[in-house]
């Protein structure tokens, strides 16, 4: 499945009894992340602010995407994962698959998350 997806990552959201599992897996089998929630309660994928912190080591031209581009110009360090997405007009999960990418090549230093007040 990730094999299918441009950017290599496939998101599975697996129920089990009074929560959720969201498994982020890469074209090679590795889970890049994980992450979960009570089902009960407002999934925790929509309760964390997650701001993505570039690093200071430029990306190589050819080795980006035009959206990777327009992506990673919009990481400054404040700008949450949200607002990014908002403002390219992309689904937040395809930004999350976006800001993974980057990160496991170098151009994403960290992803700092914290709770939404």
């Amino acid at each position: 499945m990730a094999n299918r997806n441009p950017l290599k990552i496939a998101a599975i959201v697996i129920p089990h009894d009074d929560h959720q599992v969201v498994v982020f897996v890469n074209s090679e089998g590795r889970v890049v992340r994980i992450e979960w929630s009570s089902s009960s309660e407002r999934p925790v994928l929509n309760s964390l602010l997650e701001i993505p912190v570039p690093s200071s080591r430029a990306p190589e031209p050819k080795g980006l995407e035009t959206l990777e581009w327009m992506f990673l110009a919009m990481c400054d360090g404040r700008r949450t994962l949200q607002e990014i997405c908002t403002a390219l007009n992309i689904p937040v999960g395809t930004g999350r698959l976006i800001v993974e990418k980057l990160r496991s090549r170098g151009y994403v230093e960290r992803i700092i998350v914290r709770p939404r007040v």
